[in-house]
């Protein structure tokens, strides 16, 4: 998105929390090696970093511009200092929003986009922070993180022993309703591809999946917003801590 602005440098007290953000797609997109996404989380953020840049450069020649988008969001958020990233990110989102003009070159848009999700979700929303949870019972919620196109939050048990150890609510920018529906069926949907199946969060339909080993998730969207919560289990089976992750979801703000 050109009218972005370039992202300040993480303080590098939440910088493990990006990486713990960004570890579950980078594994996806790695998961052909076998790597353990344990492995993936203990190397330099700046490696992993080029390593999504680079993946993100194979999407765009194959032609798979949203699913480059979604590379160079990783690759931004693991090292704000990847200008080349950041430079092809705000390239191929800005000229998304281009709006289409007449042949004849008189400037006017041949169509006038009509909002499926009117309001304050289909707007630019700063800082992103707002969209994160302000609390969540039984939860101690940490620093929160906010970039120019996404935020995060992480939370704790306050009383530890349950099966989900850590919960990480994360909210996207994709700059349109249609990105944010294909982020979720071609990344979400690839990377939590077990026991996926639809839940509601307060009256909107979401998507809830596992990695199969570790990771839980639900996710949806408003407008050009994705709400993603992803919940760590690692005790039992992902599946255990299906009935928190889906409560932890209806903790993001009904609006900013």
């Amino acid at each position: 998105m050109t009218r972005w602005w370039r992202r300040p440098a993480v303080v590098s007290g939440a910088a493990s929390v990006v990486v713990l953000a960004v570890a579950i797609t980078l594994f996806a997109a790695f998961s052909g090696s076998g790597a353990d996404p344990e492995v993936v989380v203990e190397r330099p953020a700046s490696q992993q970093s080029q390593e999504a840049y680079s993946k993100a450069q194979e999407l765009i020649a194959s032609g798979d511009t949203t699913a480059a988008v979604a590379q160079l969001r990783v690759a931004v958020q693991l090292d704000p200092s990847n200008t080349a990233a950041q430079d092809e990110l705000d390239r191929i989102v800005g000229d998304a929003e281009e709006p289409a003009t007449d042949p004849d070159g008189g400037g006017s848009p041949t169509t006038t986009p009509v909002p499926v999700d009117p309001g304050v979700f289909t707007k630019p929303i700063s800082p992103m922070s707002k969209l994160l949870p302000a609390k969540m019972a039984g939860f101690e919620l940490g620093a929160r993180q906010s970039a120019k196109d996404s935020a995060n939050v992480p939370g704790s048990p306050e009383t530890p022993g349950g099966p989900v150890s850590r919960l990480l609510w994360t909210v996207y920018d994709m700059g349109s309703e249609a990105a944010a529906k294909d982020f979720i069926a071609k990344n979400t949907k690839t990377t939590f591809a077990a026991d996926g199946g639809s839940v509601s969060v307060d009256g909107v339909t979401g998507y809830y999946g596992t990695d199969g080993t570790r990771f839980a998730v639900v996710v949806y969207t408003r407008g050009r917003y994705v709400f993603e919560v992803v919940g760590t289990v690692l005790t039992g089976t992902p599946g255990d801590g299906k009935g928190l992750v889906v409560t932890a979801a209806k903790a993001f703000p009904e609006k900013p």
